[in-house]
């Protein structure tokens, strides 16, 4: 596929100015006098300078926290040399006085981790479970933004083109959020007083989930007191996603796919989910059905269970890895743990599809036509 999007320096020059107005007023909502720390890989250097100096025209104080991409992995590989699996305290200190946190998410060749073979990956999630809790805590409010993410070695891994994806990322984070809110605000709010759900598409979904009353949780990519209350305390971006769990004991029929997936490192491209007595009982997959076989089996039974259902918001993702789900009228059906969301389901399994074009029935009432959200 042939790319007229920039090179990744030009889409920073181009819309740095405008992606950092709008991660520090709209999604954050930065008043003078605060503390906002900003931490990025190198490889999103110049995206974090527009953040900086936009801080600083709000009339915050801006503190720049950077990781290089080349020592880190030149640390990772090195056995004799060690890397932490806890925070220091000088960063425990910045984050006590710290009131808004920008992260621009790395490392940038993540694939890298997968191929070194040693315990980085597991030191690093370690880290960010503890930051996360100490960053929940001191009430800050953040954002995490995507588009370190991208790189010549994660397009290699995607098959995607690297600067089709980038420009995706940089669209994506820019769709304000209150376009999305009032649809997005609708949908919760009718899938929180629902009970039965029932999809259709071309392709032949037809399945039926119910609803338990478990609450539903907007991301529309502003930070909002009550996610706080849901864990949600990060704002993503790209975002644009209303999500409910659904009743893990119930689902009959089946889902169809026609938007690629990218779960637990997978590529999904095309697949079938048929359900009976609120099991996944049989599948098919165009692509990574070994994998997805192998990880199912070895999860247990309650990893077969039906746990989230979802519809896109964000009206310029399109095939962005990994974000897919995010699409205006993407409908998700996800298997497997859903208690990180507030359900019931423990398994550490989950994996998803997803479908961009399908009929959703609330009740007899429709919420999504033909991909379109009807809020």
């Amino acid at each position: 596929m042939r790319s007229t999007a920039l090179p990744a320096s030009s889409l920073a020059r181009k819309w740095g100015p405008a992606l950092a107005s709008s991660v520090l007023r709209e999604s954050l909502h930065v008043q003078p006098g605060e503390n906002v720390t900003v931490e990025a890989w190198s490889s999103c250097a110049e995206w974090a300078r527009y953040v900086v100096s936009q801080a600083r025209r709000l009339g915050a104080h801006p503190l720049w926290l950077y990781e290089d991409e080349q020592e880190f992995w030149e640390t990772a590989a090195d056995p004799a040399r060690s890397t932490t699996d806890s925070l220091g305290r000088h960063e425990v200190g910045a984050l006590r006085h710290t009131d808004v946190y920008v992260f621009f998410y790395g490392p940038s060749e993540w694939p890298r981790e997968i191929r070194l073979g040693t315990d980085t990956p597991a030191r690093r999630a370690t880290s960010n479970l503890e930051w996360l809790a100490r960053a929940e805590r001191a009430g800050i409010r953040g954002v995490r933004l995507w588009l370190g993410r991208a790189s010549r070695l994660a397009a290699e891994f995607w098959n995607a083109d690297l600067r089709v994806w980038q420009n995706e990322l940089v669209q994506g984070s820019l769709v304000p959020p209150r376009e999305m809110r009032r649809t997005g605000r609708s949908l919760a709010r009718r899938l929180e007083r629902g009970h039965r759900l029932t999809i259709r598409n071309p392709d032949g979904s037809q399945l039926e989930l119910r609803l338990k009353g478990y609450r539903s949780l907007l991301l529309d990519g502003a930070y909002h007191a009550g996610d706080v209350r849901a864990g949600a305390f990060m704002v993503t971006l790209p975002s644009g996603v209303v999500e409910v769990c659904v009743d893990e004991s119930y689902a009959e029929g089946t889902f169809v796919c026609d938007t690629p997936s990218h779960p637990n490192q997978l590529t999904i491209r095309g697949g079938r989910w048929t359900f009976h007595r609120g099991r996944l009982v049989d599948f098919t997959l165009d692509s990574g059905i070994d994998e997805f076989r192998r990880q199912l089996g070895r999860a247990g039974r309650d990893a077969a269970r039906p746990a989230l259902f979802s519809i896109g918001l964000n009206p310029r993702i399109r095939l962005a890895p990994q974000m897919t789900y995010l699409k205006r009228g993407a409908i998700v059906c996800q298997i497997g743990g859903n208690r990180y969301f507030g359900g019931s389901n423990a398994s550490p399994f989950s994996s998803w599809l997803v479908a961009s074009h399908a009929d959703v029935d609330l009740d007899g009432h429709l919420l999504v036509r033909r991909g379109v959200p009807l809020g």
